[in-house]
């Protein structure tokens, strides 16, 4: 019984990650992907009322009409344009290391299906960009936005560079309140 419950969480993995509006899937291909993937056994017409059954969750999957009759899933909660808009932000960012840059990327491109994410995976160039080798950076952000909304007093060290290539931290600028402008 567990185990007829989970086929159509899996049914609902497999539409996210293998279908869009240029690669839909018909019931015979969905239910040779369930076995070949999962090693579940569908029928087309389990597959049906488990469409309808994601769709009345809220799952937006559209039908194709005509010889390539198939489904996929209609609304994501990004579309293929803002993901990229979101790829090339991180990619260009200075203080991202580019590990963490990697990541992102990853977890990006699983809001979108397999076919879709490839178009992802560009390299966005900017010359004498030289990306940050500083995980704690996103820490320190967070820390940063969290007393901004907080309106709570943050303090930190300053650091320059000289023109000998030296790191100076002699400066300490403590009690920063926050003040939004009116």
């Amino acid at each position: 019984m567990a185990e007829e419950k989970l086929k159509i969480l899996y049914l609902m993995q497999m539409l996210l990650e293998e279908t869009d509006p240029a690669h839909p899937m018909n019931a015979t291909q969905l239910c040779e992907r369930m076995q070949s993937r999962y090693e579940y056994s569908y029928n087309r017409k389990t597959i049906y009322t488990d469409i309808k059954r994601l769709q009345t969750y809220g799952m937006k999957i559209a039908q194709t009409k005509g010889s390539s009759f198939g489904y996929y899933v209609e609304k994501r909660d990004f579309d293929l344009a803002e993901l990229k808009l979101l790829v090339d932000a991180v990619q260009s960012s200075k203080f991202i290391t580019k590990e963490k840059s990697e990541d992102l990327i990853r977890k990006l491109a699983r809001q979108t299906s397999n076919e879709n994410s490839k178009q992802l995976q560009r390299q966005v160039f900017i010359y004498n960009r030289i990306k940050a080798d500083n995980d704690a950076i996103y820490s320190n952000v967070d820390a940063i936005h969290e007393a901004i909304q907080n309106n709570r007093q943050i303090g930190f060290k300053y650091c320059e560079w000289t023109v000998r290539r030296s790191l100076c931290r002699n400066r300490t600028v403590q009690n920063i309140l926050y003040r939004p402008w009116h």
